[in-house]
């Protein structure tokens, strides 16, 4: 009797996973924050891609996706996936579990910071992002935890008291706490 209930049990799951991964990926705008808005979407949930990815309403990219369905029945959706923002390119692994938290690890490339300029930093600034994150852990869309490395290559920022400020650096990403209270002049001269 159990064997049968094993068999069972899997050819049930098996239908699952399959009838999930096979769905248009349209499906997954369900799950993006009210922030983020893919359109040109094409593909299924398991493999797809989207012409363009705005975030609060300014267009920053596109993005290609590929599912490692094994999380799914851990009802996790886990993905490989490569952000192509204009003269770059950021691969890493996203993992969404349930609702509230989004995992990013090995994510590494690189991406000119014009194409999120305002979105994660002030705006204005003009250089090259060279990524190597190993971790970031969002929950309700806010950094929980990060560790990596963000190579800023020919940092030219716009202020108001310095029109043409040049700087050039390197910023360890360590635990979080550390992060948020450092300003970018205290990070670069501590290098």
């Amino acid at each position: 009797m159990r064997r049968p209930a094993l068999l069972i049990a899997a050819g049930a799951a098996a239908f699952i996973v399959f009838l999930v991964a096979f769905l248009p990926a349209t499906v997954l705008l369900r799950f993006l924050p009210a922030e983020v808005s893919l359109s040109g979407v094409e593909g299924t949930v398991w493999r797809g891609e989207a012409e363009a990815v705005a975030v609060r309403g300014r267009t920053v990219g596109a993005l290609r996706w590929s599912s490692r369905p094994w999380r799914l029945l851990l009802l996790q959706l886990d993905y490989a996936v490569r952000y192509l923002p204009v003269g770059g390119q950021v691969d890493m692994d996203v993992v969404l579990h349930g609702s509230h938290r989004l995992d990013i690890a090995n994510a590494r490339g690189t991406l000119p910071i014009m194409a999120l300029d305002g979105l994660l930093g002030p705006p204005g600034w003009k250089a090259t992002a060279e990524l190597d994150v190993q971790r970031l852990a969002l929950v309700d869309g806010f950094p929980e935890s990060v560790a990596g490395l963000l190579v800023l290559l020919q940092l030219e920022v716009e202020d108001l008291r310095a029109q043409e400020a040049h700087l050039g650096g390197v910023l360890a990403l360590g635990e979080l706490a550390e992060v948020v209270p450092v300003e970018l002049g205290r990070a670069l001269e501590a290098g």
